[in-house]
């Protein structure tokens, strides 16, 4: 009866790890049950999910299903964080509550198929947000294009100023004569 309920929870970590896209290996202790409820709650609206289970069957599972890099931030109490999608606001609601609190240490993680050892970690979490750097490549991509455009429009507009100033000459020397 015990192996049937271990292959059941197997089966449900199993699932929960293969939604995932990124996962990061957390340490806990001391940490008071309201904090941990602080934690859950913050990662559900971050877009990660916590999953507190015993290190050995964490360990089959990832020897089986492709997260074996993280099988050495396995021990003592482990946390498992899962994240399907960006994983820029978990990282940085993790690293925060990491600072806040003693016990909750980050282990590792495997981001955008990428080792993270825990200065790593702190590291990714000072990244700014996805539209921030999307806003940083745009402008950089855009930068020559203006450049460009300006040096076009420069010679053009002196000239356009140019025909402009002739226009109004000429229409100064037909006033005048006129006035003759």
């Amino acid at each position: 009866m015990a192996s049937v309920a271990k292959e059941l929870m197997i089966e449900e970590i199993r699932n929960s790890m293969n939604k995932a896209d990124n996962m990061i290996v957390a340490g806990y202790s001391g940490i008071p049950v309201n904090d941990m409820t602080e934690l859950r709650k913050g990662l559900k609206q971050a877009g990660g999910a916590m999953m507190v289970i015993k290190n050995r069957l964490a360990r089959i599972v990832m020897r089986e299903d492709g997260w074996k890099p993280l099988l050495d931030y396995i021990q003592g109490p482990t946390a498992l964080v899962v994240i399907e999608g960006e994983f820029l606001p978990v990282v940085k609601f993790l690293n925060k509550f990491a600072d806040e609190h003693e016990g909750f240490k980050i282990r590792g993680a495997i981001l955008e198929s990428m080792v993270v050892d825990e200065s790593g970690f702190a590291d990714v979490a000072k990244l700014p947000g996805r539209d921030v750097l999307v806003g940083k490549i745009v402008q950089g991509l855009a930068a020559p294009v203006t450049k460009f455009m300006r040096a076009i429009s420069g010679p053009m507009s002196s000239f356009v100023s140019g025909l402009e100033e002739i226009k109004n000459r000429m229409g100064r020397e037909s006033d005048a004569e006129e006035e003759r």
